[in-house]
């Protein structure tokens, strides 16, 4: 994957640049997210995930995550989460996969603290983004993006 964005991957693949120095293969990372706790506050269970990294987070970037959630079942669409750099908007991680909508807030919390406490933008378009925002919510994270409407 290119380390730019998705449209700059696919002219990098249509031209054959994956070895150039700006298209470069991500390191890949497990994490475990803790699915809805019990109310005495336990992980039911732990979902693991493969996350793709091209850049750690630096002192003083800015960036921004988008959440695309879906239902997290394995016969629907995947959801999906990217994280950007502000200002050069290249992708630094992505996720892309099925997991509960509730557990997506809570990785998307988990990665926004790495990237330097970046703004989680959940699409709301369905009734699955109410729940990315509880696991955001859960997990003590509240820097979420808000619609300004006029």
């Amino acid at each position: 994957m290119c380390r730019r964005n998705r449209r700059s991957a696919r002219l990098c693949r249509l031209k054959g640049l994956h070895l150039r120095e700006e298209c470069v293969d991500p390191d890949i990372d497990e994490l475990r997210i803790p699915r809805e706790a019990t109310t005495e506050g336990e992980p039911v269970t732990v979902d693991k995930v493969q996350v793709e990294f091209w850049q750690p987070p630096r002192r003083g970037s800015t960036y921004y995550i988008d959440v695309d959630p879906a239902s997290g079942k394995e016969s629907g669409n995947p959801a999906g989460r990217h994280v950007s750099e502000q200002g050069s908007g290249d992708l630094v991680a992505r996720w892309n996969g099925h997991v509960a909508p509730h557990s997506l807030g809570v990785l998307a919390a988990i990665l926004a603290r790495q990237y330097n406490n970046a703004p989680i933008d959940i699409e709301m378009k369905d009734h699955w983004g109410v729940n990315v925002v509880r696991g955001c919510e859960s997990s003590g994270y509240g820097n979420l993006a808000k619609e300004q409407r006029e």
